[in-house]
Order: C-alpha cells, then structure tokens, then sequence
C-alpha cells in the first residue's frame, strides 16, 4: 500500500515521465506514412481541408518535440495518423464521384460531336445549294475542329486520373455543337415590312 505522499507525487511522476520520456518516433513515422498514402489517394485535391488538418497535426507533432512536450507530440501525431485515414475515404468517394460525372460529360460530348459529324458527312455528300447553307457548313466544320481539341484533352485528363481538369476541357462543348448544328434548321426571319414614305 503507497503511503499517502507517495500517491501524492504519483500523477506528478507519471506526467514528468510522459512529458520527459523519449519521443513518439513511430507514431510519428506511422502518422507521416499516414499522409503519404493519403496524397497518394488525391486527398491533396478531393479532401483538401482533411488533408491540411493531418499535415498541420504532424507538424504540431514534431514542434512539440522540438520545445521537448513529447506527450503532446504523441497527441498531435495520434491525431495527424487519424485525419490522415480520414482524408484518404473522403478523396476515394470524391475522386470517384469526380469519375462518374467526368464519364458522364466527355460521353454526352462525344455524342454531340457524332451528330456534328453526320451533319457534315451529310453536307458532303449532298453540298448545300445557298449560300447560307453553305455558311452553316463551314461554322458545323469549325465546331467539329474545336470540339475535337476539347475532347482530346479532356481524354488525356481522364487518363492521368484529373477529372475536375476533364470536365473543364469539355464545358459547354455539348451545347455549342448542338445550337450550331440546329441554328441552320431554323426557319428564315420574316421579311420585315417596308414603309411608306
């Protein structure tokens, strides 16, 4: 049985022991290999906020050590460990969120560009008589050139995995096919009526 000034001096010890012992070497290396796996899930892109809380936790971690606090560099790189594994779940749903609706773009893309080009394989083969329609071609043909650019970029995107930069190559490509093609199915402006003098 601890005499009563022994357990007097025994949460001081233990607190003395915790603040002075050696520092949380491996939870730190642990919470730092925590951070890596989270960068390499996209947690720098999808998970932005959880991924600086970890990183700002690792370094209250290894300033705690610096100023010799060890029990609250093991506190901190507990934490940095934690938000670490956090942001790496949030980058996975986000990135694949980000997949799907990236898909979903260059596919409706894709399909106006098919349109634009039956137009112009239609003109092609049947040329347009007016003038206006011959106009119309050529704007159909510079929109398919245009698109063309977008969707190879946003295809070379989708293959680095930079979905958000995916679905910015292709924004508004979809609409702009589609009114260009349609603009020459509109019918003529009626004439305006002359006035007397």
């Amino acid at each position: 049985m601890l005499r009563p000034g022994v357990r007097v001096l025994a949460p001081f010890v233990l607190a003395l022991t915790l603040s002075c012992g050696s520092p949380p070497a491996a939870e730190m290396s642990e919470a730092r290999r925590a951070l890596a796996e989270a960068r390499a899930a996209g947690a720098e892109q999808y998970a932005p906020a959880e991924y600086r809380q970890a990183a700002s936790a690792i370094q209250r971690s290894e300033r705690s050590v610096l100023d010799g606090d060890n029990r609250q560099a093991l506190s901190a790189a507990l934490e940095a460990r934690d938000l670490a594994g956090a942001a790496s779940a949030s980058a996975g749903r986000a990135k694949e969120d980000a997949r799907g609706a990236a898909s979903a773009a260059l596919h409706q893309a894709e399909a106006s560009l098919a349109n634009a080009r039956a137009f112009v394989d239609e003109a092609t083969a049947h040329p347009p008589r007016t003038r206006p329609e011959r106009l119309h071609v050529s704007e159909v043909r510079r929109a398919v050139v245009v698109a063309n650019v977008a969707l190879q970029k946003a295809r070379e995107a989708m293959g680095r995995e930079d979905y958000p930069a995916a679905r910015e190559a292709i924004e508004g490509v979809p609409a702009r096919l589609d009114e260009v093609v349609s603009a020459g199915s509109e019918p003529p402006p009626p004439p305006q009526p002359q006035r007397r003098r």
